[in-house]
């Protein structure tokens, strides 16, 4: 018996929590001994039988958290809550609409892959003749009680993750064309790629600041949505990646403000100028972060904000100026223009 996948039993957002890998073993023979293989296989057929093994849908949320983790069902909830604007148009743990749950209950196998806590997946939708398997490849990761949850589909272009946002790693091999690219399939367009070198070490680092390709309409609310990408150079075409979605204003209704103005480098800082508009005010501001050595980390230095008075343009306002004197260390992934100035004079 067929079902059809309705998407939206998955639940929105919950606090993340902090992920524990360990290493992989290698044994004598060159093969790669997983850890607790045994216990994340276990924990996949649980997932598989339980949701998929049968013809009745099973919309339990409180049991798909025991077995999914949270930023897999905050994403599959982004791209799949707005009807009229779906991306995700099938469930990702089968890679498909329609099922057959006793197919799926009689050919389900699990095997582990190279990487630790890396597993696949694999079964038959309906058992047609001549059906190819279906394969999904998981990644793992361990909560606060040591329990496996699903951490990221691989072989999905969504549900992988490969967007530099892991709390895993931030060393990845990649390169500013791969992020572009990825991007452009969510629907987004580069509106700069810079070079620099924000620590110093002689090794090119990469700004990439994109636009969403939307067009907005009056109707629509205030949007931060203009991710900013930081690519550290480690060597050997690894970078570590940072990112923000949350500074750039890419869109504010019933305003001529122009939002992004330009991205301003010099040695280990850099400055992100925009507009905005509040009331009778143009508001023009300047964030500023820094690569600072010590920690290894970017962080915020600076922010300003200048005022014109769109009714008086000579009228002088005195301008608005935080240093680091004035907050405690914001990361610039932690970041939030929103809420950012409720953390000035803590």
């Amino acid at each position: 018996m067929k079902k059809t996948i309705i998407l939206f039993f998955f639940i929105s957002a919950f606090i993340s929590c902090k992920q524990e890998t360990k290493s992989v073993d290698k044994n004598s023979t060159g093969t790669f001994k997983i850890k607790n293989s045994e216990k994340a296989i276990k924990t996949l057929k649980e997932f598989y039988l339980l949701f998929y093994g049968n013809d009745t849908l099973r919309n339990d949320e409180k049991l798909m958290k025991k077995y999914v983790s949270e930023r897999v069902l905050k994403k599959i909830n982004d791209l799949s809550s707005d009807g009229e604007n779906l991306i995700l148009d099938y469930d990702p743990f089968i890679n498909g609409q329609d099922y057959d749950g006793n197919i799926i209950r009689k050919t389900l196998k699990i095997e582990p892959l190279k990487n630790e806590n890396e597993y696949s997946v694999s079964f038959l939708l309906f058992g047609r003749k001549d059906e190819k398997r279906t394969n999904i490849d998981i990644l793992l990761e361990k909560d606060k009680n040591e329990n496996f949850l699903i951490y990221s589909i691989l072989n999905d272009k969504y549900l992988s993750f490969k967007d530099g946002n892991s709390s895993t790693t931030k060393n990845v091999l990649v390169n500013e064309s791969e992020i572009i690219d990825s991007m452009k399939l969510d629907n987004y367009q580069i509106i700069k790629n810079e070079k620099c070198d924000l620590n110093g070490d002689g090794l090119s680092d990469v700004i990439l600041i994109f636009n969403p390709t939307k067009e907005f309409t009056q109707q629509d609310e205030t949007t931060l949505d203009s991710p900013v990408y930081i690519l550290i150079n480690k060597g050997g075409n690894t970078f570590e990646i940072y990112k923000n979605n949350h500074l750039i204003y890419t869109f504010m209704p019933n305003t001529p403000a122009e939002g992004f103005r330009n991205l301003i480098i010099k040695n280990n800082f850099f400055t992100i100028e925009q507009q905005e508009g509040g009331g009778k005010y143009f508001i023009d501001s300047y964030t500023t972060f820094k690569y600072d050595n010590q920690s290894k980390n970017i962080i915020l230095s600076k922010y300003g904000k200048s005022y014109t008075d769109r009714n008086d343009p000579d009228k002088l306002i005195p301008d608005n100026i935080y240093t680091s004197k004035d907050f405690k260390t914001i990361t610039f992934e932690e970041y939030d223009a929103q809420n950012l100035e409720g953390k000035f004079n803590q």
